[in-house]
């Protein structure tokens, strides 16, 4: 076999190995997630006037955790880790209670949305008793949050959905 043969046939492997170790450091399913940072929410029995109003005006809807900003990623983040307690949409997550696998989020993302100061997620949650809750959060400019309400709701399929579930009273608070 030719030497540069030889060569490019162990960067590929190196490669392949690294490529390995950083998706297993990073994806290990087989590694229970750690729980999630406490958050206290400031309006734990918020109004439906009070959730009426801060759901008003323009949201920019987010489909991905990813384009969350990074305070509210990193309240669905394992604390001390780096691995997301909610899957995206349309991803695997821990729906029931029979856990399969232990690094498998139990939330999954629907729809969340920004808008200026204002973000919500609306997730899924697994568990015996599978549920449909909402987060609601105030962003400030120093990267931090303020988290402000959370409570469970029907399935919204969008964001109006999720209005009309709140203004016929159809949420509670956690």
């Amino acid at each position: 076999m030719p030497k540069s043969r030889k060569f490019w046939l162990a960067v590929c492997f190196l490669a392949i190995g690294f490529l390995l170790y950083f998706a297993y450091r990073t994806y290990d399913l087989t590694r229970p997630l750690q729980s999630e940072p406490a958050v206290t929410f400031t309006l734990p029995k918020a109004s439906t006037v009070d959730l009426k109003a801060f759901l008003a005006g323009d949201f920019m809807l987010v489909h991905r955790m990813r384009l969350f900003p990074p305070s509210v990623q990193r309240v669905f983040t394992e604390k001390g880790g780096h691995r997301r307690t909610m899957a995206d949409p349309n991803e695997d997550f821990q729906a029931t209670d029979v856990i399969s696998m232990p690094g498998m989020p139990r939330k999954r993302l629907i729809f969340g949305g920004v808008s200026g100061d204002k973000c919500l997620a609306h997730f899924a949650a697994g568990g015996i008793a599978h549920s449909y809750e909402v987060a609601l959060f105030r962003l400030s400019q120093a990267n931090a949050i303020e988290p402000i309400w959370a409570g469970y709701c029907g399935e919204a399929k969008d964001l109006t959905d999720l209005r009309n579930q709140i203004e016929h009273g159809d949420c509670q608070s956690q």
